[in-house]
């Protein structure tokens, strides 16, 4: 009799166990319906030019940094690149680790574009990107190696940054035939980003970090904190600063480098884009063995200052600021006014600084002068400069300049028909966030000058 039992016990829990499986999976796929249909949403709204209604499918954070006159511009811009807006075509969706990624493509009427949008959990959309869809027999957009890149002389190595819990994924990119080459570490701008710094179609990281080993220096490139660690993003926040969200990483990433068997520990060098050059002094401060530092559009004036002079730049492109986009420039500079408070209360609420990021951001880079901590440094820089920059500007530029003046081994170079990707973009008249759309690559004369810099450097021939 027992046994009986047990068997139809046994039967009874197989049957539940199926059961609560299935209605598992039952439940899983009912998120991913409804992850598709917000993706599916988020693209009628901006269809529709409802950008109020489409912001409210953000989560916080993507909703300070993309607000609806933003979501606007931005949809514009692709509807300037693409042609009108036609319709959807498919949707596709994956589950990874606690994110949904739906993939909506939509017609146009000169090309397909893949809108990637991710959502947590909850269903909040977290970031979207517009991508080329690869399916079409036009593939304009697919990125490809540029010219001066040549993979048969080198070799890409997956890396992995400090310890774990926290690890950082990255890649290494090795010369081939070198024994012991010079490399650079690469440094984002502000934002979270791969390790490509991947902008719309273009992926400046690669294009440097491929140029760069195709002339015999080694390159390593990682995903930023901030972008590798997602699912850990209102932890990440609070308390967040510089050197938590940059710093701390740069600095176990020169420590990996001088490790490697490949790479000459004395020759190796940081190269720091937007906001990581702007950083650049301070990590030489930090580590003063680094061979020399090379500054990509950094920015001199305070982060503040540089956002809301962006900001004001973008809304007057087309000849007025309307309401809304006022109403956008007056609440930043709210933001920016406590920003500066001398007294800046640690009580403030997150919200009300810019970003949305904590206050020991600000009270952590506000009081960083970047000139003045380079002006006592002793380690080469080399400091580039597009023209046609609208984020940073020729007046960081000309500050930079005014501000190492009496350093004789600091180099300047402007080249005045690039924007702040260091491409050509459109070329002539007003740089626009339109032009980080146009798939393009990396000057070719920026590659060349920074690898001739570099090996100059490396083998001391010219010490200035």
């Amino acid at each position: 009799m027992k046994i009986k039992y047990f068997k139809i016990l046994k039967i009874f829990l197989i049957i539940f166990a199926f059961g609560v499986e299935v209605e598992g999976a039952r439940q899983n796929q009912n998120l991913v319906q409804e992850a598709e249909q917000k993706a599916a949403e988020l693209v009628q709204l901006q269809a529709a030019g409802d950008y109020q209604g489409a912001s409210q499918l953000f989560d916080r954070i993507l909703l300070q940094t993309l607000p609806p006159e933003k979501v606007k511009e931005v949809w514009e811009n692709l509807l300037g690149l693409a042609g009108p807006y036609r319709g959807q075509i498919r949707r596709e969706s994956e589950v990874k680790e606690t994110y949904f990624i739906v993939l909506v493509t939509c017609e146009f009427e000169h090309k397909n574009i893949n809108i990637k949008v991710v959502l947590d959990r909850s269903r909040k959309i977290t970031g979207f990107w517009y991508l080329p869809d690869t399916r079409q027999k036009s593939t304009s957009w697919s990125y490809a190696a540029p010219p001066y890149a040549a993979p048969d002389r080198f070799v890409e190595r997956e890396v992995l940054l400090g310890e774990t819990p926290g690890q950082l994924p990255g890649v290494l990119c090795l010369p081939g035939e070198v024994d012991l080459s010079p490399a650079v570490v690469l440094i984002h701008d502000i934002g979270p980003y791969d390790r490509d710094e991947t902008i719309g179609p273009n992926k400046p990281f690669r294009d440097i970090a491929w140029g760069l080993a195709s002339r015999k220096v080694a390159a390593l490139r990682f995903d930023k904190r901030t972008w590798a660690r997602k699912d850990k993003s209102d932890s990440q926040i609070q308390g967040m600063t510089v050197d938590t969200e940059i710093i701390n990483d740069v600095l176990t990433a020169l420590a990996l480098l001088r490790r490697h068997e490949k790479i000459d520990p004395r020759k190796i060098f940081l190269l720091g884009h937007g906001l990581g050059g702007m950083l650049l002094p301070r990590i030489e401060k930090a580590d003063s063995d680094i061979a020399g530092s090379i500054v990509l559009a950094g920015m001199f004036r305070s982060l503040e200052d540089v956002l809301y002079r962006e900001k004001n730049y973008v809304f007057s492109l087309d000849g007025e600021i309307s309401g809304s986009e006022k109403a956008a420039l007056d609440k930043l500079r709210q933001q920016i006014t406590l920003v500066k408070e001398p007294r800046l209360s640690e009580r403030r609420n997150v919200s009300e600084l810019p970003l949305g990021l904590p206050l020991t951001y600000w009270l952590d880079i506000r009081q960083y002068n970047p000139g003045a901590v380079a002006q006592k440094l002793s380690k080469p820089m080399l400091i580039l400069q597009g023209g046609r920059d609208y984020q940073v500007t020729l007046d960081d530029y000309q500050a930079w300049r005014r501000q190492l003046t009496a350093r004789e081994n600091v180099q300047f170079k402007l080249y005045l028909r690039l924007n702040h990707l260091f491409m050509p973009g459109e070329g002539t008249g007003k740089s626009t966030p339109a032009e980080y759309q146009l798939p393009d690559h990396v000057d070719a004369n920026v590659i060349e000058d920074i690898a001739e810099w570099i090996q100059r450097r490396s083998s001391g021939v010219d010490v200035r």
